[in-house]
């Protein structure tokens, strides 16, 4: 037995040191999502009115009074201090040269558990669509009060395009507490992870049913602890308070000729462990995954070799 350690010891450090720091650094475990709620809050003029009894607003269980510069962008009237608008920034990640099976596996496992994926849907109108500015895509805990202790909470305007026949999605605000994705440490128990983003929506064309969805866009640099360390939440602001042609978003998605959609939000949480591809890989999967099946088959034939037919 002894022997097979010291044999997998000089394995790992012959694959690398790229190896030896992803199986052996310090992690930040993911939040276990089997008792974590997934959903999209549009966010009208009444998200921003304290309910009954002194129970706070909407807004404010999501946002806890740090993104309050966004209000006037989302309340529709377009006011608010302008702001330099945050490029979507590009997720690190570790090298990957491994040359040997033992520690590759282990290394697999950790890059699975580095990037997972939570969604949540949205029917409404067009019209009702349309006159939405901004959405919620919120990661929380259930209980009796809804929205009170969400784990990833993120603030989307929905900027019209080319007259309101189209719109793009674009980030404007993240408030983390917790990843579903395994992190590095990078230090105080706390690491970062990139968010990819993507919507698709559905909608009935005469007896067809039509399915799209725009790009993924990413950000990177999102703050998280372990579940019950970072009750506060961290803040990242990486969008404008007023809109304009420089926001950074998603490709246009054309809204569709019947009178409602169905909207599905995918969001894929990335660990800085999951490799040098994770941006491309991540956004992949968000689109696919807001998708669903078919999409995903499509995908596969369109990004398989040429076989010269």
């Amino acid at each position: 037995m002894k022997k097979l350690i010291v044999l997998g010891f000089f394995a790992v450090m012959l694959s690398g040191c790229n190896t030896w720091g992803v199986i052996f650094s310090p992690k930040v475990d993911p939040s276990d999502a089997k008792g974590e709620w997934d959903a999209v809050v549009p966010l009208s003029l009444t998200s921003f009115s304290d309910g009954g009894h002194g129970e706070p607003s909407v807004w404010s269980k999501l946002f806890d009074g740090k993104a309050e510069k966004y209000t006037g962008l989302c309340k529709g009237n377009n006011a608010g201090a302008a702001g330099v608008g945050v490029a979507v920034a590009a997720v690190g990640g570790a090298a990957w040269d491994i040359a040997v099976n033992a520690a590759n596996s282990k290394v697999d496992e950790i890059k699975a558990k580095s990037m997972n994926t939570w969604s949540a849907t949205w029917a409404v109108s067009v019209a009702d669509v349309k006159a939405t500015k901004c959405v919620a895509l919120v990661r929380y805990k259930k209980s009796s009060n809804e929205f009170t202790n969400p784990q990833m909470a993120i603030l989307l305007h929905l900027k019209d395009f080319e007259g309101g026949k189209a719109f793009q999605v674009i980030p404007l605000f993240i408030l983390s507490k917790t990843s579903i994705a395994l992190t590095k440490d990078e230090g105080g128990g706390q690491g970062t992870v990139g968010l990819s983003i993507a919507v698709a929506q559905a909608s009935i064309d005469g007896e067809e049913l039509k399915e799209s969805t725009g790009e993924a866009v990413t950000v990177g640099g999102v703050v998280v602890k372990e579940n019950g360390e970072n009750e506060i939440g961290s803040a990242l602001d990486v969008g404008m308070a007023k809109a304009d042609n420089s926001m950074q978003g998603s490709k246009p998605i054309i809204y569709p000729k019947g009178t409602d959609v169905y909207l599905k939000f995918a969001i894929t949480e990335t660990g800085s462990l999951s490799g040098d591809d994770a941006k491309s890989k991540a956004e992949l999967k968000a689109v696919t995954d807001a998708l669903g099946p078919i999409a995903k088959e499509a995908l596969k034939k369109r990004f398989a070799p040429d076989n010269g037919d």
